[in-house]
C-alpha cells in the first residue's frame, strides 16, 4: 500500500546547533532520571536505578558522516556497540532530527550499548510514555522485559571513513514517527478499548532517505505491526518549517494512523 504525503513547505533558513552533541549525550538519562524522580525504581523487569548506572558509564563518541550498515541500509543518526558500551553519534545528522526526540534517540542508543534488547525502540518509547504518565505502565507491560544482546548476531555496521563495528543503531526520524504513532493512539485510548499500541510497537518504522520518493509513504503488513517507510527528505523539510513544522509532522502521521490502524479513507 502507498500513501502519497503533499505538503505545502514554508522554508526558513537553519538555525545554528551549537553543542548539539552534547545535548544528546546528556539528554540520555532524562527519562531514566525523571521515572527515579516519581519513585519509580522498577519497570517490568527493568531496573531502573541500575539502568540509570550504567548509561551514566556508557562512552559516547562522534563522527561527520553517515553509517551504512552491511546490507546496504543507512542508519543516519547514532550507532551502538555492544561489546565496547560505546555510542558513536554522526554529529552532522542532528540537525536533521527535532530536539525533543533526542531524549528517546540517546536512550535507546544507551539501552543497546548496555546490552539491552531495544529493538524497534519498545523499550525507550514505552519508558518515555510511562514517564510522563506512570498510570499507562500497564499498557506498556507487555514490552517492558529486560534481555541482553546477542553480540554474534548483530550486524556489520561501516562508516564511510572506513571503520567497522558489531552492534545496532537508530535512526532519530523513524523514532519521531512511532512516538507520534503512540502519542495519537494514546489520545483515542479509552478503557475497553484497543489502543493499538502493542502493534505500533510492532512495526517496523524505517527511513527513505531516496530523493526520488519524496513524497511516497509505503506501508506493508508484516506478522507483527506494519513496516512503514517514511519519507526522510521531506520529514527533515517538515521540521525545518518554524512556522507550522510541527502541525505537518502531525497531520501526516495521523493520515497513517487513520488510514492503518484505524481503516478510515
Amino acid at each position: 500500500m502507498r500513501l502519497v504525503l503533499c505538503f505545502t513547505l514554508l522554508m526558513t533558513p537553519v538555525l545554528g546547533w551549537a553543542n548539539s552533541f552534547l545535548e544528546f549525550k546528556g539528554e540520555s538519562r532524562s527519562i531514566t532520571q525523571s521515572l527515579l524522580a516519581q519513585g519509580i525504581k522498577w519497570v517490568g523487569n527493568i531496573d531502573i536505578e541500575v539502568l540509570d548506572k550504567k548509561i551514566s558509564e556508557t562512552i559516547w563518541d562522534s563522527v561527520k558522516d553517515k553509517f551504512l550498515i552491511g546490507s546496504g541500509e543507512q542508519r543516519s543518526t547514532s550507532i551502538c556497540l555492544g561489546a565496547a558500551k560505546t555510542v558513536i553519534v554522526n554529529e552532522l545528522s542532528l540537525r536533521l532530527i527535532d530536539r525533543s526526540i533526542f531524549p528517546q534517540t540517546s536512550l535507546h542508543e544507551a539501552l543497546c550499548a548496555n546490552g539491552y534488547d531495544d529493538e524497534r525502540s519498545k523499550i525507550s518509547l514505552s519508558l518515555h510514555q510511562i514517564a510522563k504518565d506512570p498510570s499507562r505502565i500497564s499498557l506498556f507491560e507487555r514490552v517492558l522485559q529486560e534481555s541482553i544482546t546477542n553480540l554474534e548476531g548483530n550486524r556489520v555496521y561501516v562508516s564511510r571513513s572506513g571503520g567497522t563495528s558489531v552492534g545496532g543503531g537508530g535512526d532519530g526520524t523513524a523514532i519521531e514517527f512511532k512516538k507520534i504513532l503512540l502519542d495519537i493512539a494514546l489520545e483515542n485510548f479509552s478503557e475497553g478499548t484497543a489502543p493499538h499500541i502493542n502493534t505500533i510497537l510492532d512495526s517496523d518504522i524505517e527511513p527513505n532517505w531516496s530523493t526520488q520518493s519524496i513524497y511516497d509513504l509505503k506501508v506493508q503488513k508484516q506478522k507483527d505491526g506494519f513496516r512503514i517507510e517514511i519519507p526522510s527528505v521531506l520529514w527533515i523539510l517538515f521540521g525545518k518549517n518554524q512556522i507550522n513544522g510541527r502541525d505537518l509532522k502531525l497531520a501526516a502521521v495521523r493520515a497513517v494512523y487513520n488510514q492503518v490502524f484505524e481503516g478510515k479513507p
